[in-house]
């Protein structure tokens, strides 16, 4: 590879990062991720109004769950995602999705109404 194709190569890389960086921004922004640990942490004082009950139904695996529940620092609404909370704080959805590390495209037409 000549210099000159270096450089070249090397603006592309340049280029191709701005742009994903650009987009990286973007989604944030548009989905206001980082908005979504205040929210979270607003709905600590109501966590008990949430019955996890129906985990097994949810999709949530049995050594998950007991970790969780067991955890003294993360609550279990900071971490999995409870139907009726989706339901009363849908803008949440989002940030479940993230935890999951789910795109849009995975969860489309998902019934989360359980």
């Amino acid at each position: 590879m000549t210099i000159e194709e270096n450089n070249l190569l090397t603006e592309a890389n340049r280029v191709n990062y701005r742009l994903r960086s650009t987009f990286f921004y973007r989604k944030l922004k548009e989905y206001k991720t980082l908005s979504f640990n205040a929210k979270i942490n607003a709905l600590l004082p109501i966590k008990h109004l949430y019955s996890w009950e129906g985990w097994v139904n949810w999709g949530i695996g049995e050594d998950a769950f007991t970790y969780m529940s067991q955890h003294p620092n993360l609550q279990l609404i900071q971490v999995f995602c409870h139907p009726r909370l989706i339901r009363e704080h849908s803008t949440l959805l989002a940030y479940y999705r993230n935890i999951a590390a789910l795109s849009q495209k995975a969860v489309t037409g998902k019934n989360f109404s359980r």
